[in-house]
């Protein structure tokens, strides 16, 4: 069994408020996340280049890497709980 306290580690911060924004900047709408974000998509990417992804594992890492070609994805995951739910599994486990 994978120890994900790596990945756990983030549950607080999930479980907090506003964690991205859409910014409206010269012209320009951008996404803008929380530090923390950055810090968990790095975690994920690095865990599941030295572990063998489980299902949890897998759909977390979709949903990091489809905010490069759809902006906001992971925004909406994060809103909704899916992010923390997935954290949560992982806990339990």
């Amino acid at each position: 069994m994978d120890d994900y306290s790596k990945i756990t580690k983030f549950i607080p911060a999930f479980t907090c408020g506003d964690l991205g924004a859409w910014i409206y900047e010269n012209g320009e709408l951008r996404l803008e996340y929380a530090e923390v974000v950055y810090r968990f998509c790095d975690a994920v990417e690095a865990f599941c280049e030295q572990h063998e992804p489980n299902e949890t594992m897998k759909n977390i890492l979709r949903a990091i890497r489809t905010e490069d070609t759809a902006p906001g994805t992971l925004l909406g995951y994060i809103a909704n709980g899916t992010i923390l739910n997935w954290l949560m599994e992982l806990d339990a486990a």
